[in-house]
């Protein structure tokens, strides 16, 4: 089972595999300065991730800020930018991920980093 959690807003969980609690992170004002947590419930060790990155407001693409991290160290980071919204982002590690941070906004920049308003 997968942990998504955003500082700053209301939610209690996701199953993927429908099981679980279904819910919608609320970001108010419209936006906020928090990034999305993805990890897994029981300390699992992913060799990937991947997810369909969400429509929202505004532009039909946007940027993203992502950290992964195993075992409480940062293994990568980065920026992508101009992605497709609606188009599935992905990824990988051979030596295991654990936690996924990222964050998305139209307007970062390659000094934005995870904490900038989104």
């Amino acid at each position: 089972m997968l942990s998504i959690t955003v500082p700053d807003t209301g939610g209690v969980g996701f199953n993927a595999f429908g099981a679980g609690t279904e819910f919608a992170f609320h970001y108010g004002s419209g936006g906020n300065f928090s990034f999305v947590t993805i990890k897994g419930t029981d300390a699992a060790v992913f060799s990937g991730i991947e997810f369909k990155l969400g429509w929202g407001f505004g532009a039909s693409s946007t940027n993203l800020l992502w950290e992964t991290r195993l075992g409480g160290s940062v293994t990568g980071s980065g920026t992508e930018f101009s992605l497709t919204r609606g188009g599935v982002v992905g990824w990988t590690d051979v030596s295991g991920i654990d936690e996924l941070r990222v964050a998305a906004n139209y307007s970062f920049t390659g000094s934005s980093v995870l904490g900038d308003f989104h």
